[in-house]
């Protein structure tokens, strides 16, 4: 969800993410309330609310992979500020660009439920921020060359994982980046 204080009846996201064989990265995602969604993902129960067959079958066969049943583990909140492009530069119509900054990153793997409020452990450092960027194939000259003046270098980086390995008292941070897809700039 993107909301801070959701309700039961609130829209949230299920997202099930996914790489190719070419390690590009793929989402699927579906609107429904918080309590369909878990029902769906913990008790395999589908009230109708949830139409989408093949997120469905997917669902199916990751409950079938997991013995011990899947449940909620992990609450990662963040502030985002989103911003898109919409205008043509230079000739070139870049409006599928979008660049994100998430600051404020927690994480608990106690009292999980979204109706719990974003209190939690500090993720990364205070002054930290995560900035990641899609853009449809390479990115726009413009955009390089501000990632350039900056000396901002790609990095990857994955919010879940940090947060388990905290969580376990492991050390992770950001890394080089050396596969395909979208871009994180910490």
């Amino acid at each position: 969800t993107y909301l801070a204080n959701p309700k039961i009846d609130s829209k949230v996201f299920l997202e099930v993410k996914a790489k190719d064989d070419e390690g590009i990265g793929h989402k699927f995602r579906l609107v429904s309330t918080p309590l369909a969604i878990t029902n769906l993902m913990t008790d395999g129960k589908n009230h109708g609310q949830i139409t989408d067959r093949q997120l469905l079958q997917d669902i199916h066969l990751l409950r079938q992979r997991y013995d011990e049943g899947l449940k909620p583990r992990m609450y990662i909140y963040y502030d985002r500020f989103s911003m898109k492009e919409k205008e043509t530069i230079q000739g070139y119509a870049y409006n599928k660009v979008r660049v994100t900054l998430d600051q404020n990153l927690t994480y608990r793997d106690e009292d999980v439920s979204l109706f719990k409020g974003n209190h939690g452990f500090p993720l990364l450092d205070e002054d930290t921020i995560i900035m990641e960027i899609k853009a449809p194939g390479k990115k726009p000259d413009w955009l390089q060359a501000i990632l350039d003046k900056h000396g901002l270098e790609e990095q990857k980086f994955s919010k879940y994982s940090c947060a388990y390995h905290k969580s376990q008292g492991l050390d992770y941070g950001p890394r080089p980046a050396q596969e395909k897809g979208a871009a994180a700039y910490v």
